[in-house]
């Protein structure tokens, strides 16, 4: 697997999203911030619990208002 490498001059490595989908599927967290690598801790116990909560009341009012849809599980989000 390859990633980007530093140029001779001193150029900060920047991941991209190829270099994030190129990634082991190994279980871990990534996430490319500013085109910085980040690898991320499972949530615990009390982050899904409050995930589930807040998930189910979102739900409902979207549902209620027809105000679009609310994802919970992991998925890419590019943003540009």
């Amino acid at each position: 697997m390859a990633f980007p490498s530093k140029s001779s001059s001193s150029q900060a490595l920047k991941f991209t999203y190829g270099d994030y989908r190129n990634l082991p599927d190994n279980g871990a967290r990534y996430e490319i911030l500013a085109g910085e690598l980040l690898m991320s801790p499972s949530p615990n116990r009390i982050h899904q619990y409050v995930l589930l909560k807040l998930a189910k009341y979102l739900d409902e009012f979207a549902e209620r208002h027809h105000a679009g849809q609310i994802f919970i599980a992991p998925f890419d989000v590019v943003l540009s």
